[in-house]
């Protein structure tokens, strides 16, 4: 692995090349679409995939609270399945 200024060097190597491909590409650098404070979530669903999201504003603890539970729930069906084999 690369460590010191080999470290250094291959950063600024990687910093040049994504500048150039922005400035080819006419992309912007990432602007957050909103100042207010987000909590990112994870939904796993019945089938054990997992869906991600944000959410904003005032029932926030009440959507996590629920996503947790689901999370939870899902888990206990799934060890309750992995038991029964």
């Amino acid at each position: 692995y690369p460590q010191g200024q080999e470290r250094i060097y291959i950063n600024k190597c990687f910093d040049n090349l994504i500048y150039a491909i922005k400035e080819h590409l006419s992309i912007k650098s990432f602007e957050p679409f909103t100042d207010k404070r987000a909590d990112e979530y994870i939904d796993l669903t019945e089938k054990g995939s997992v869906n991600k999201g944000v959410i904003v504003g005032k029932e926030r603890k009440l959507k996590l609270a629920k996503i947790r539970a689901k999370a939870i729930r899902i888990k206990q069906k799934q060890a309750l399945a992995k038991g029964s084999e």
